[in-house]
């Protein structure tokens, strides 16, 4: 439900300086907490699997405070997931009314009002 009314937004990041906009391509299947991912040693010469709550906070000196909700999944040629709470919607972006259902119109709002308090 929440794929389909959130792809194809532009996002701008908030955990790095940078004036670039990200498409949501959709959200990861595992929430935030489980996400891993493959990270090359600097010489480029072997892997090993990171978790991305770990990676933020080495990377960025961020702690992601959500980590029990799926990432954002944005468009790239490699795979590029941010939590949404290091995500702002670009400004001026239409988005047809007709894309959220009554239910889900609710239930968004019901989230951004919960998370804003907290």
């Amino acid at each position: 439900m929440w794929k389909r009314v959130l792809k194809g937004l532009k996002v701008r990041v908030t955990h790095r300086v940078t004036k670039q906009k990200y498409v949501i391509a959709g959200l990861t299947r595992d929430d935030t907490q489980d996400i891993t991912f493959p990270l090359e040693d600097p010489d480029g010469k072997a892997s090993q699997n990171v978790r991305l709550v770990e990676y933020f906070r080495q990377k960025y000196h961020r702690d992601i405070m959500h980590q029990d909700i799926p990432c954002l999944e944005m468009k790239s040629k490699m795979k590029n997931y941010v939590p949404m709470e290091f995500c702002v919607l670009v400004e001026g972006q239409v988005f047809p009314k007709e894309r959220l259902m009554e239910n889900e119109t609710k239930m968004l709002k019901k989230v951004l009002t919960s998370k804003s308090k907290g």
